[in-house]
């Protein structure tokens, strides 16, 4: 299909629809999404990844694209990678204190004829950690890919933590000249996912290429320190605790006092008292759940009154019991048969393959080793979805080069009516 096709979608039914946002925000009511006036909300919906071309440099352009998605009965964008170098909108506003005037203007305008044509969005400005490095004295860690080597760093890092609050604050305070509203306060800006598919219990337990550098860990265990010596009164209280079992529990060295108690490293945590385990837990989820607080403060303090959420991954059910207990939806991405590259790109010897099986049987067979449970996106949703909160998978896809590439926008269709899910978007990508 042409991208600019203007013709007529056969499968599109909707006669007339009303611009985005004139029902009001949209609410979760006993696990649904609803619009304001009462009215059930549901979307379908694709991923635009914002680019140095786009969106649209040309106004023509924009028009023809959010009429072309209206035909096809989407309803739904979500924006990511606003903050991406590449896109230069968080560079100009640490530089100057401003947002690029280029690039929010073909937003702005895009944004104004998406909801023309009844397409409500959201917008992801905390995706790239790369931002991070634009900052001093913050350590990255160990990921050699730009864009990933701040993750977690950049929840627990005090430094970034401020920046993050003000980027927030700059963005969501900016006025579209073309709908006469604040981002704040734009009912067709649905929901705020506070960081992309980061958590710092991702970076605690990882074992290689993204682990944590000696400075992040020294970082995050000097904040762990402060944890226990807010929870317990001093070190003997805090040995009672852990001394319980016939595991290990503090050491002689290690004192509340003098901020020396160890953060164990996860390959060791079988070795120590389950309560120094749950300690651990218990702090690290709870650096996640002030980060997204802090994030959620600010924003209704701006008038906010759309959904929000910590993040869009699974990152264990203690992240997901998290997420239940400051979210208004639960946002979760899931890709299947994911590419594996292969070569060099800068040879041009780079080549990608995939496993090739179905996304409902994955039956066992070739590469099935290679094919761990939460790699088929069913089961991942399945353990992700919280009775009263409405779910919403914000990215998806289906690789196109499997023989099985139709089922994933229709079984996804169809799996999500039958399961209840309350949004879809599909998101693809170019990995060239």
């Amino acid at each position: 299909i042409p991208w600019d096709h203007q013709g007529v979608a056969p499968f599109n039914q909707l006669d007339e629809v009303a611009p985005a946002g004139s029902k009001g925000h949209v609410r979760n009511i006993q696990g649904q999404l609803v619009f304001a006036d009462g009215s059930p909300a549901r979307f379908w919906g694709i991923g635009i990844a914002v680019a140095p071309d786009f969106p649209p440099k040309s106004r023509t352009e924009a028009q023809l694209v959010a009429k072309k998605l209206r035909a096809y009965g989407v309803n739904f964008v979500r924006f990511t990678g606003l903050d991406y170098k590449r896109v230069g909108l968080f560079s100009s506003w640490q530089r100057t204190g401003m947002l690029d005037r280029t690039v929010m203007d073909r937003l702005d305008y895009f944004i104004a004829k998406l909801r023309e044509q009844g397409i409500y969005y959201s917008l992801t400005i905390h995706d790239s950690s790369e931002k991070a490095s634009l900052l001093k004295d913050v350590s990255p860690n160990n990921n050699k890919v730009s864009h990933k080597q701040y993750k977690f760093v950049q929840i627990f890092d005090e430094t970034v933590e401020r920046v993050i609050l003000d980027w927030y604050g700059a963005f969501y305070d900016h006025l579209n000249p073309h709908t006469k509203l604040k981002y704040a306060l734009d009912p067709a800006n649905i929901f705020v996912s506070a960081v992309n598919e980061d958590s710092v219990i991702n970076g605690y337990l990882r074992k290689k290429g993204a682990n944590l550098s000696k400075q992040n860990y020294r970082s995050l265990e000097s904040r762990f320190n402060k944890f226990l010596a807010q929870k317990y009164n001093n070190t003997s209280e805090l040995n009672k605790s852990w001394a319980k079992g016939k595991k290990s529990g503090l050491s002689s060295s290690e004192r509340i006092e003098n901020a020396s108690v160890q953060l164990t490293p996860a390959k060791k945590l079988k070795t120590v008292n389950p309560s120094r385990v749950a300690d651990i837990f218990q702090f690290i989820n709870g650096l996640n759940k002030d980060y997204a607080t802090g994030i959620e403060k600010r924003l209704r303090s701006m008038g906010y009154q759309g959904l929000f959420t910590f993040t869009n991954d699974f990152y264990g059910f203690e992240n997901i019991r998290l997420i239940n207990s400051i979210s208004g939806i639960v946002d979760m991405h899931g890709y299947f048969d994911h590419p594996i590259k292969q070569g060099s790109k800068a040879k041009g010897s780079r080549t990608e393959s995939v496993t090739n099986i179905q996304m409902l049987a994955a039956p066992r067979g070739r590469n099935e080793k290679n094919i761990k449970p939460f790699d088929r996106n069913f089961y991942k949703f399945y353990l992700s979805a919280i009775e009263d909160l409405p779910f919403v998978i914000s990215e998806w896809n289906h690789n196109g080069w499997s023989d099985y590439a139709y089922e994933g926008p229709l079984l996804m269709a169809a799996y999500g009516s039958l399961q209840g899910y309350d949004a879809l978007a599909a998101h693809t990508y170019l990995s060239w």
